[in-house]
């Protein structure tokens, strides 16, 4: 057979019967192969044949099915097309198309055909399917024919098997929703993934995402990002309005294998919402006192629309402090409206600026809401709260029938920067509330308007009585009328006018700076005269020399130029003449600074008259008194000769007197008090004087006393005990002596050596002592006159539990002092060691003690103590020490007394605990060691850090010490009150001698009204230093500056811009610190303090030191003393 072909087995064969044989030839070529055969040696009949056939061709054709494309990848959702081509080869090697054969495709699962899975040749041979899948991966696809002729034979065509890859890619953005609040930027993260065929989503680097957002919202920096390693970027958007808004994304032309996507993804969400607070109304105006409502609203939008925000708290806050809340409550919750409200009140005028919060939640987002004016939140509310005032001027004065008398107003407002003159112009009206006299007012005008601040009216009245005028005024205050009448709290007493008849009785109240305790209301009869031509002020003076002489006269002017004297007498009350100056001669000079070798001077009497009448008097040799007792007969008629005669005053000259009675209507009564009936009893008569004349200044005591009968016994002796004729017992001439006064037994109110009275001996009502030492001629010591205490104000009520006092026919002597009936002996120490004393839990820290023991007692504070403590009384320092004696333990409550008994050694530990330290160990709250031996003052009354001698609750309890005015009398200061009255370092008035200066820069000191600006510190010049104080102070109010002192502390005290004074104050205490002197414009000492020296309770008459009354015969309860007062 021709090359390309193949036997099949052998190439030879051998005839059989029919003379046939055959073999097979194959060919895996295409074409037409000839075939050839012979024999060698074939016998035929004998005859050999080598036989050579013909040859025969063989053709061999071929047929094929082809798919395409052999590989390819789509993104899954696309149609691909697979073409299969069936051709042939007729056996010359050239392929042809087959046209008209139909091919079957099948494909492997996960992908679909879209449309037949079979097509029919056309002329080229081909024909073509499409399929397609949702998912990626690779997929298979194969076709066949059956029975393709090609010249006769036939064909079954099976294709080689293609591939199709289906990939992926997305675009994602997280999160898919989200809420912030308005404002607040909101990031959105879009990621780039592809998924190859494989079913895994890896991400795309370096593919650029574009991003929109919905109308509303925009972005925060660039649109667009690109994707880093983890296929990821991010973009930032913001909204100021509420909503929801939609964030999409996209890429272009986003490469997978070849494959090119514009990806878009899914729109997130992005919801803006907002909260809000608001306060109503932003401002206002309001009187003092007054309650403001302000009201909160609380708002929320989700996104939808604003809504209530129900149920919230409101806090509400004010500044400055000043202002609170109507019962304490500054905190509300939101009601339906999203609203609430509180109520503001003030008692201080100002301007408070008041800030609401509250806490809202909104789908999760939280806002903390303020009223600071940020987005729609609303800014704080200003609520002004403001005061007026009202007085009028002269309170109380006298005046002849017949003569007019002017009455001043002032009206004054205050809106927080301290009182001011009203505005001009305001109206203010005048009205009679009593009008005994039948005043008038002149002109037939009842009311004026202010200029300044203030404006007149004048009344004048026919005849005597009493004329009561009231004021009363609108007054524009920041927009807010204010009424204010005086005689009304907060504002100036209705003014009293008393028209007189002349010669009668007038009585004028003065001041006396200089006697503490001494009754200096003068009274004279008639009008007095104008001697030498004085004008309508003059001065009368007289004064008692040690020697003997005695100058007086007149003066038009407060100075009197003395002959034989180098320097004049200034003319005023408020000198002191050296008294009681250690170190300094008792004399006399400008501004009470006595000039060395000038003649000592003993006594002294200056009467100040002004507009017809006696505006005031003082002095030492004994004044002008008048005392007014309210008087009731009780159950029966009394003699009012009787009741005139049982009735003394300590330190007022018996044989002075000049009583006089008369009803509450002022008719004179001289016979009978009717029964259960008041009448007024008036006592004019000298003061007597607290020392008498020495004779000469050797060491002498020089004395008087005047007992309960108006015998007067005086003179000199050179002994410190003296023997007075008629009594038993000896006077020891001491001012530590009290001469009985305090005793319990008022029959014991006598004298004796060492204050011990002798039963039975005659009680007196008044004694002087003066002790003169012989180096100098110098007064040492002065005492007597009674008992003399800082304060010198006192009311006397009927208050039948306070200072009603029952006068009976067992009484030898009745005492009435500052605390009604005579209080116990407040000296524990007065008859011996002590083997009882109470005390009382007051509560308080040491600081807060106020006693006489010095070094000798202690305390020690430790935590804060509750209410209720446990209190052990012992000998020692230790309370867990069982050997120690113990006085008392218990449980004590505030306010609550106990008793500790025993026989005390020198200090007794008072340990104020949580519990009873026998029990375990406690808390000790504080450790006050009191001395118990009597080497120091026990005294009822003192404070002893949480605890105070005595029953503090007890009716007859012994008051507490008077504050000392000297500032360095325990230790140097750390805290100085001063009060700023005004005026020029000329009005100095102090001891502290070069160890002060003050300087007025050439001006005249600080105004007398307005306010100032006070820095403190230690340094001259105002700009530096250690500031203890800065601030405004308005004049005639006090400040408080604190801190270490050294020797000097600067006081700057600047009107505006200028400084106007500089005090220079020594404050190490080498020099006297006393309040109640002066420095330039200042006051050291704060009078409006309670616990200053210098404090005066002005609710009440003078006091009466003693009232001293004699038994009586007859019924028991003869009459009431029910009011005593010092006119």
């Amino acid at each position: 057979v021709s090359a390309g072909a193949d036997f099949v087995g052998p190439d030879s064969c051998v005839t059989i019967g029919d003379g046939t044989c055959s073999v097979f030839i194959t060919s895996d070529d295409t074409g037409t192969y000839t075939i050839d055969a012979s024999t060698s040696g074939t016998a035929v009949g004998g005859v050999t044949f080598d036989l050579d056939a013909d040859a025969v061709e063989k053709t061999y054709v071929d047929a094929r099915l082809t798919l395409t494309p052999p590989e390819a990848t789509n993104a899954v959702g696309d149609d691909h097309e697979v073409t299969a081509t069936v051709e042939a080869d007729l056996g010359d090697g050239l392929w042809v198309p087959v046209v008209g054969e139909t091919v079957t495709f099948t494909v492997s699962a996960g992908a679909d055909f879209v449309g037949p899975d079979s097509c029919v040749t056309i002329g080229d041979g081909t024909c073509s399917v499409f399929i397609t899948s949702d998912d990626t991966g690779t997929y298979t696809i194969d076709a066949t024919t059956s029975g393709t002729d090609i010249d006769g034979v036939s064909f079954d065509l099976d294709a080689e098997a293609v591939e199709k890859t289906y990939v992926d890619a997305r675009l994602t953005l997280d999160p898919p929703e989200a809420t912030n609040a308005v404002g607040d930027d909101h990031e959105v993260t879009a990621t780039v993934e592809a998924d190859l065929g494989d079913g895994l989503w890896v991400p795309v680097v370096g593919e650029t995402v574009t991003f929109t957002v919905s109308t509303g919202a925009t972005f925060v920096g660039p649109d667009s990002c690109v994707t880093i390693g983890d296929g990821t970027c991010s973009v930032f958007i913001t909204s100021d309005d509420t909503g929801t808004y939609l964030i999409d994304a996209s890429t272009s032309g986003t490469d997978i294998d070849g494959v090119s996507f514009d990806l878009d993804a899914d729109a997130v969400s992005k919801t803006y919402v907002d909260a809000w607070i608001t306060i109503t109304p932003q401002e206002g105006v309001n009187e003092v006192g007054d309650p403001h409502t302000l009201t909160a609203a609380v708002m929320w939008d989700d996104g939808t629309g604003p809504y209530p925000a129900v149920g919230f708290d409101v806090e509400f806050d004010p500044e400055p402090a000043g202002a609170g809340f109507v019962g304490g409550i500054n905190l509300c919750s939101t009601n339906a409206l999203g609203e609430c409200a509180v109520q503001l009140i003030s008692d201080t005028p100002g301007t408070y600026v008041i800030t609401a919060t509250s806490k809202v939640n909104v789908d999760g987002v939280i806002f903390d809401l303020t009223t600071d004016g940020t987005g729609n939140n609303s800014i704080p509310a200003a609520k002004t709260y403001v005061d007026a005032r009202i007085d009028i001027t002269p309170l109380v004065d006298m005046n002849p029938v017949d003569e007019p008398h002017t009455f001043t107003v002032e009206v004054r407002v205050d809106s927080g920067s301290g009182w001011s003159p009203a505005p001009d112009g305001t109206e203010v009206e005048f009205s009679f509330e009593t009008n005994t006299a039948g005043a008038i007012f002149v002109g037939g005008v009842d009311n004026c308007f202010t200029s300044g601040g203030t404006c007149d009216v004048t009344i004048n009245a026919p005849s005597a009585g009493l004329v009561v005028v009231s004021a009363t005024t609108d007054v524009n205050v920041e927009g807010e009328i204010l009424t204010r009448t005086t005689g009304t709290a907060g504002n100036g007493d209705n003014a009293e006018k008393t028209y007189q008849e002349p010669p009668d009785l007038i009585v004028v109240k003065t001041n006396d700076a200089n006697r503490d305790g001494v009754f200096t209301d003068t009274e004279s009869t008639g009008w007095p005269a104008y001697p030498n031509g004085f004008g309508n002020e003059y001065y009368e003076y007289r004064f008692s020399f040690a020697d003997g002489t005695v100058i007086e006269g007149w003066s038009e002017t407060n100075e009197a130029s003395i002959a034989g004297f180098g320097d004049t007498f200034h003319l005023s009350c408020s000198d002191d003449f050296g008294f009681f100056k250690p170190g300094l001669p008792d004399g006399f000079g400008e501004k009470g600074s006595p000039l060395p070798g000038e003649t000592p001077l003993v006594g002294y009497d200056i009467v100040k008259h002004k507009d017809g009448r006696i505006d005031t008097s003082c002095g030492w040799g004994g004044t002008l008194v008048t005392f007014k007792v309210e008087i009731t007969a009780i159950g029966a008629d009394q003699l009012i000769t009787d009741v005139i005669d049982d009735i003394h005053f300590e330190g007022f000259e018996p044989a002075t007197w000049s009583p006089y009675c008369q009803d509450l209507e002022g008719n004179p009564i001289d016979g009978l008090i009717p029964a259960d009936t008041t009448v007024e009893c008036y006592f004019d008569g000298l003061v007597d004087p607290r020392f008498v004349d020495p004779a000469n200044y050797d060491d002498k005591n020089h004395y008087r006393f005047v007992d309960i009968n108006g015998v007067v016994y005086e003179g000199t002796t050179d002994s410190g005990d003296l023997t007075l004729p008629g009594y038993s017992d000896g006077i020891h001439m001491s001012c530590s002596d009290e001469f009985g006064f305090g005793d319990s037994d008022p029959t014991n109110d006598g004298y004796g050596e060492s204050g011990s009275p002798l039963p039975g001996e005659v009680p007196f009502a008044s004694y002087s002592i003066v002790k003169v030492k012989n180096t100098d001629g110098e007064i040492e010591k002065t005492c007597g006159g009674g008992t003399y205490t800082e304060n010198n104000t006192v009311t006397v009520t009927t208050d039948p539990e306070g200072w009603d006092i029952i006068l009976t026919d067992s009484d030898d002597s009745t005492v009435i002092d500052e605390s009604g009936p005579l209080p116990p002996n407040c000296d524990l120490c007065a008859f011996g060691d002590p083997t009882a004393i109470v005390m009382t839990y007051t509560g308080g820290t040491c600081a807060v003690s106020n006693n006489t023991q010095g070094d000798k007692g202690d305390c020690a504070d430790g935590s804060p103590a509750p209410g209720t403590v446990w209190i052990l009384a012992s000998d020692d320092a230790n309370p867990y020490d069982s050997g120690a004696s113990v006085f008392f333990s218990g449980e004590v409550s505030l306010d609550e007394a106990f008793t500790m008994a025993g026989s005390f050694s020198s200090n007794t530990y008072l340990h104020v605990m949580s519990g009873d330290p026998s029990l375990g160990f406690v808390t000790e709250y504080q450790l006050v060691q009191l001395h118990t031996s009597c080497s120091a003052d026990l005294i009822e009354g003192q404070i002893f850090g949480s605890l105070t001698l005595g029953d503090a609750n007890a009716p007859d309890a012994c008051p507490a010490p008077p504050p000392n005015c000297d500032l360095c009398a325990d230790s140097d200061p750390t805290s100085i009150d001063m009060t700023v009255l005004g005026g020029s370092c000329g009005d100095s008035n102090n001891t502290q001698g070069d160890k002060t200066d003050c300087d007025d820069f050439g001006g005249t000191g600080i105004p007398g009204a307005g306010t100032v600006t006070v820095r403190v510190s230690n340094d001259s010049d105002p700009g530096n230093g250690t500031v203890f104080f800065e601030g405004p102070v308005d004049v005639g109010n006090a400040f408080t500056f604190s801190g270490n002192f050294s020797s000097n502390t600067y006081i700057h005290v600047f009107s505006g811009a200028s400084q106007v004074q500089m005090i220079q104050l020594h404050t190490s205490c080498s020099a006297d610190l006393i309040e109640g002197q002066q420095f330039g414009g200042l006051l050291l000492g704060d009078p409006t303090n309670p616990s200053s020296c210098l404090f005066e309770d002005t609710t009440g008459s003078l006091r009466l030191d003693r009232v001293i009354v004699p038994g009586l015969p007859g019924p028991a309860s003869v009459y009431d003393v029910h009011r005593i007062s010092n006119i």
